[in-house]
């Protein structure tokens, strides 16, 4: 790892924020990640591209439908769990293991309940998802079906969660990429054999064999950590993880059921096949942010370190580095993706080939999100949640409100509707972020 970091351009300031070796160990979690997640994301490219080319633009809308609903339902079942555990593990696991061990008892328990809670929801909401909110009463089955899918979600976000608290990142890295090998034959013949409800149980059994890949992997972290799960939390525990979780489920739920009122807007408005276009493109915005995401992990915690220096200078050479770390990234990715984005939207099929504008601006929104990860990571590293949330808030009420709007123009309308969303957000943190630095700046002076 050192000869790593010895390649590492801003390697002295790696070092420098960081003690402990933190700096060494944040970038292996990148390398780790990076390598974990390229497999996976090859083969879901794959997996969609096919999927799209045998069910057509109006069912694979249809399924992008299904999975947003079922993701939606899955932030309140996941009931925040996941950051919630990845803290308080990293906090606990080595000075205070027995209560390690509560905690991950406790999330255990309380994902699969709120899980459980969520899918009988989904349940009983199917039928009136479908016919009142979608407008398409052939959806209820589906629908229905993707119940065990947000189960599944739920109860992995609180696995992922701890195993980034013992900083797993070689074990996530392994089971994501078995995920992705193992879920390859499934998700293909599924769509391909049995079409939408076979394409969504696929998603099913996915789901669930990466929880009980995840379940095997943390509980050999767990013994090798030397960590006993325990079942019988205190209150004090108990109230340390209401109280961090409730913010956590709030920030989720300020943006993606704004996501999910977009799909259904232009599903009312335009119809399913051009959901299955827009969703086509927006299977890029994972390929955009990629290695910015990968180098994004390493900006908070750098951040945050350099805080006990005091130096206002200091704080931004890494504020601006991270900067231009995670937007130069994007716009490298984003470029052979906009140059070729009329062969890859027909690579989906003729019937997607017209819809290479949507693939266009829905990249260039993505990079213009990418400019506002090191703000968000500003803003928790000094400390401002409340401003964080409330411009999440703002952020989810723009796409809603520009998607409403736009949705009657179809996939291209929503796609600007991001755009729209991404360029007003990012005016809205530029003179934020210029006050709390110059506030910051003054309490360090004091």
């Amino acid at each position: 790892m050192a000869s790593v970091l010895s390649a590492v351009p801003f390697r002295p300031l790696v070092v420098r924020a960081s003690k402990h070796d933190l700096g060494s160990r944040l970038l292996s979690g990148a390398l780790w990640s990076i390598a974990g997640n390229a497999l996976a994301q090859a083969l879901g490219l794959f997996v969609g591209i096919t999927t799209a080319r045998w069910l057509g633009r109006a069912e694979y809308g249809q399924l992008g439908i299904v999975l947003s609903t079922a993701n939606l339902f899955a932030v309140v079942g996941g009931a925040g769990l996941g950051l919630t555990a990845s803290k308080h593990i990293a906090e606990y696991r080595r000075t205070e293991p027995d209560r390690a061990g509560r905690i991950v008892g406790i999330s255990a328990h309380t994902a699969v309940l709120s899980g459980a809670v969520a899918a009988l929801l989904m349940l009983a909401l199917a039928r009136w998802l479908s016919g009142s909110v979608l407008g398409s009463p052939s959806l209820a089955r589906p629908l229905a079906i993707s119940a065990g899918f947000l189960f599944f979600a739920s109860v992995n976000g609180y696995q992922t969660g701890v195993l980034t608290g013992f900083e797993a990142f070689r074990t996530l890295a392994q089971a994501t990429a078995i995920r992705g090998v193992a879920g390859f034959p499934f998700l293909v013949i599924g769509a391909v054999r049995f079409g939408l409800e076979g394409a969504v149980i696929a998603n099913v059994l996915v789901a669930g064999i990466n929880c009980v890949v995840h379940g095997i992997l943390l509980n050999r972290q767990c013994r090798m950590h030397g960590i006993t799960v325990g079942y019988r939390p205190s209150a004090s525990e108990l109230r340390l993880l209401y109280r961090f979780s409730l913010p956590v489920l709030v920030a989720s739920l300020s943006y993606t059921p704004a996501v999910w009122i977009s799909n259904a807007a232009l599903a009312r408005k335009a119809g399913f096949a051009d959901v299955g276009l827009f969703n086509a493109a927006m299977q890029w915005q994972n390929a955009v942010m990629f290695f910015a995401n990968a180098v994004a992990n390493l900006g908070l915690p750098m951040l945050s370190s350099v805080l006990a220096e005091k130096n206002s200078r200091l704080y931004r050479r890494v504020l601006g580095m991270n900067f231009l770390a995670t937007s130069g990234l994007a716009v490298a990715a984003a470029l052979p993706i906009i140059l070729a984005s009329p062969y890859v939207m027909r690579a989906y099929g003729s019937s997607f080939a017209t819809g290479y504008m949507v693939l266009i601006v829905t990249t260039i929104a993505t990079v213009v999100s990418a400019l506002n990860i090191a703000v968000g990571q500003t803003i928790w590293s000094l400390n401002a949640p409340v401003a964080g949330m409330l411009l999440s808030l703002m952020r989810g009420g723009l796409l809603v409100g520009s998607s409403l709007a736009l949705a009657r123009y179809g996939a291209i309308g929503i796609a600007s509707a991001y755009l729209v969303t991404a360029v007003l957000q990012t005016i809205a943190h530029i003179p934020y972020i210029v006050y709390l630095l110059k506030r910051q700046a003054r309490l360090w002076s004091a």
